[in-house]
């Protein structure tokens, strides 16, 4: 065999370690990239998890690792509710379901991360377990209606909202949410009494729900297929109170007024009846008038007009004060009022006889 010349050697030699040198850039540049990618992992999982990165960490290994207990799963499961992080909800709530069935409030929050996550045909039995169990949560109330209406069962959605905002009149998403329903099902008049159940309680809105308003007041007399509207409104009960936005001029300013039989008249706060721009030569009079604070002074105003609902009311009295805004027995005396219930919903009928209200 013929061995290599001392210069074939080095030269053997030269090329190895050359090829060492070449390939060390090559592994460190792999190194730095997995790093790298490491390090924005790291990062991305921080951002995400937020104040609550370290603490989920344990969880979220136990629940792969199928070591979690169900109270350490409910915890995740909070953890994720906070973020939206609704796939996660879904599987440490649904964890808990599958060894505890009865567990009202996992099935509770399974079913409303379900809605959440738009998988609204596994929501509705989990929805139904929870109100079988006997579970009476206003917001399982609201994604249960969310989820009813993304489903199509449009008139069993608007009875959930209806009940959601018994259980909290000042839901404005929910209130807001049926409303639109309400007007896209030529239930206007609906409509417009949950615009003033709102506004009675929380009038500082009353500029967000102008446009609505508006909208509600020029859809008021129409009907699917050219059909007569109808000649009453129907105002429900929302807080156990009826409220009913009206005006005094035809393009003036609304507002809200609590039903009370047992008020005299439509009373007026003094700054609508400046915005509404009312004559003082309508003053009939002054007189005291009793209230709820007391007796206070009064000036009684002959109205030309009142618009309320789809009805406009000439020559009308009413009485301007320092006191909360009614409607009293001078307007209520044009209707014939009755009340029903819907699905333990109250409702208020204000139908009008033909010689005392007129459709606008």
């Amino acid at each position: 065999m013929t061995q290599p010349t001392p210069d074939q050697q080095e030269s053997t030699s030269l090329e190895t370690n050359g090829e060492r040198r070449s390939r060390r850039p090559k592994v460190l540049v792999a190194v730095g990239a997995l790093f790298l990618l490491a390090l924005a992992l790291l990062v991305s999982e921080r951002w995400t998890w937020g104040k609550f990165w370290f603490e989920s960490i344990p969880l979220r290994l136990k629940m792969t690792l199928r070591a979690a207990s169900a109270e350490e799963l409910a915890q995740l499961g909070r953890i994720c509710n906070t973020l939206s992080k609704n796939d996660c909800s879904i599987g440490a709530y649904g964890r808990i379901v599958a060894e505890h069935p009865h567990n009202v409030e996992a099935v509770a929050n399974l079913a409303m991360a379900q809605t959440k996550a738009h998988r609204y045909a596994d929501a509705l039995g989990n929805y139904e377990t929870v109100l079988r169990l006997g579970g009476s949560f206003v917001d399982v109330f609201y994604w249960y209606a969310v989820t009813l209406k993304e489903l199509g069962r449009t008139q069993e959605a608007i009875s959930w909202y209806y009940k959601t905002l018994q259980a909290d009149p000042d839901y404005l998403d929910v209130t807001d949410e049926l409303i639109q329903l309400l007007i896209q099902n030529n239930r206007q008049d609906e409509a417009l009494g949950v615009v003033g159940s709102f506004l009675g309680r929380r009038p500082n809105y009353k500029q967000y729900f102008t446009a609505t308003l508006v909208m509600i007041d020029s859809h008021l007399g129409e009907r699917p297929g050219g059909s007569k509207a109808s000649e009453s409104l129907k105002i429900p009960a929302i807080g156990g109170l009826h409220y009913l936005p009206f005006r005094v001029t035809e393009n003036g300013p609304y507002e809200v007024g609590l039903v009370d039989t047992g008020a005299t008249y439509l009373t007026l706060s003094s700054a609508f009846a400046r915005d509404s721009q009312l004559s003082p030569a309508q003053t009939r009079g002054v007189i005291r008038l009793q209230t709820a604070n007391g007796v206070v002074p009064a000036s009684i105003v002959l109205l030309p007009t009142v618009y309320i609902g789809r009805f406009k009311l000439k020559n009308l009295e009413a009485a301007i004060c320092d006191c909360p805004v009614l409607l009293g027995k001078s307007l209520l005396s044009r209707f014939h009022m009755e009340i029903m219930r819907e699905k333990n919903i109250e409702f208020l009928i204000l139908t009008a006889p033909s010689a005392s209200a007129a459709r606008y």
